[in-house]
Order: structure tokens, then sequence, then C-alpha cells
């Protein structure tokens, strides 16, 4: 019996702490946000489009080359590091290295392969191009 009770203590202990923790997450969660704003108006606000079109995360599809006049002329797939040359984008499976595309997760949940040829360059600094620009319907 005593070895009941101190489980019984055990657990209330374990209960109350999460309750705490559950409490302060949603404080937490009610403070990142404006007063009156729910998620979906400041989504709306940054992004144009339903969750469905809109990236969360991409892969990385990227590398060496140089963009101007609306042309991309990519020069190396592969960066040097500590003598080995290591792949500049995901799913590096073109003979040069160059991936045949990436996947974007949309907000909603949902995966989207998108060819190599419908992205476009995003941004760039000096020879390193970064492809992330989806075409948008």
């Amino acid at each position: 019996s005593e070895v009941l009770e101190r489980v019984e203590k055990v657990n209330l202990r374990k209960e109350r702490e999460m309750r705490k923790k559950e409490k302060l997450d949603k404080k937490c969660r009610m403070k990142r946000r404006a007063p009156g704003m729910r998620r979906e108006k400041i989504n709306q606000a940054v992004f144009p489009g339903t969750p469905s079109q809109i990236p969360t995360l991409i892969d990385r599809i990227q590398g060496f080359g140089s963009f101007g006049g609306g042309k991309l002329r990519m020069s190396s797939w592969y960066t040097d590091s500590g003598g080995k040359s290591i792949p500049t984008a995901n799913h590096p499976t073109g003979p040069k290295g160059e991936p045949p595309g990436g996947n974007f997760l949309m907000t909603d949940g949902h995966v989207e392969w998108f060819k190599l040829q419908q992205v476009e360059v995003g941004s760039n600094g000096g020879s390193w191009q970064c492809i992330y620009k989806m075409p948008i319907e």
C-alpha cells in the first residue's frame, strides 16, 4: 500500500506539471499574435492565395552559375568542402549533379513536385543561385 501511495503521488505531480505546461504553452501562443488577429488573416496578408498554394518548406535547389536577361546558366551543382565534392541541391541525379526538380511542402500539408524547368531563380548572391520561385496559378 505504501508503494501505491508513492505511485499515486508521482502520478498527481506529473499531471499537475502537465497542466501547468499546457497553460504556459497556450499563454505563449496567444502572446505571439497581435490582439484580435487570427493566424489565417496573417497568412493572407503576407502570402496571396490559399494554404494549398503557399510553400512552407522546399527541397534545396541551388548551385553556382549566372542569371541575367531572364536566363539561368548553371556552371556547377557541386561545392568543395574539406577536399570533398558536395552536391549543392537535393536529388542530384542528373549527369552533372543537377536535380530534376524538388518537393514543395504546402501550408495545408500536401507535398507537390515541381520540375526544375518549372521553378525560377528566387534570389542570388554573386554566382550562388537559389531556385525556389514556383509557378503561381
